[in-house]
């Protein structure tokens, strides 16, 4: 069975080939894009480029539909990065805490 595949019979107990309709309706909950329109905060965004788990068309709709709504938004591209960037050494993780610490900080008020 592949990643994705297990993943989502562990979150939806549905087998995707024999249930894709009503896994896609589960799992739209925990998509960040079901939830754009009901707030417009500004949104980092980090997207690894070697993510197995999350599609980047996912992080590439998130970022269309914030534009849509004139939210601010950016979206990273971690090069080396899997989906939880276990395989990023701390020299590689820093940059990217320093810029979720400078994207935070500018949108205080």
């Amino acid at each position: 069975m592949k990643l994705r595949e297990e993943l989502i019979l562990n979150m939806t107990s549905l087998e995707i080939n024999d249930n894709k309709e009503e896994v896609i309706e589960r799992l739209k909950k925990h998509s960040p894009a079901a939830y754009v329109a009901e707030f417009s905060v500004p949104t980092l965004s980090f997207h690894a480029a070697r993510d197995r788990v999350v599609p980047g068309s996912q992080a590439r709709l998130l970022h269309r539909l914030l534009k849509k709504t004139d939210t601010e938004h950016e979206l990273v591209t971690v090069k080396r990065a899997a989906h939880v960037y276990h395989n990023l050494s701390d020299e590689e993780i820093d940059p990217l805490v320093e810029k979720t610490i400078e994207f935070m900080t500018s949108h205080l008020k």
